[in-house]
């Protein structure tokens, strides 16, 4: 599992850094696809108002110091 998410990790970086608008595309069509079970996992979670914004702020400022 570690070496295929440094895989796509660095996969997604390559194409960040050169740029390569075409081959984004391709990839967000061929991999950005919702299933009929993620969108059933999401609705459940919509139905029960469960938040899934939640921040953890963090640093010197919220510490006060």
């Amino acid at each position: 599992m570690k070496e295929a998410i440094n895989s796509l990790s660095d996969l997604i970086i390559t194409i960040q850094g050169d740029g390569d608008y075409d081959r984004a595309s391709a990839m967000l069509k061929q991999y950005g696809v919702m299933d009929e079970g993620l969108k059933a996992a999401l609705k459940k979670i919509e139905d029960k108002d469960i938040p899934v914004d939640i921040v953890f702020e963090q640093g010197t400022e919220i510490l006060g110091l």
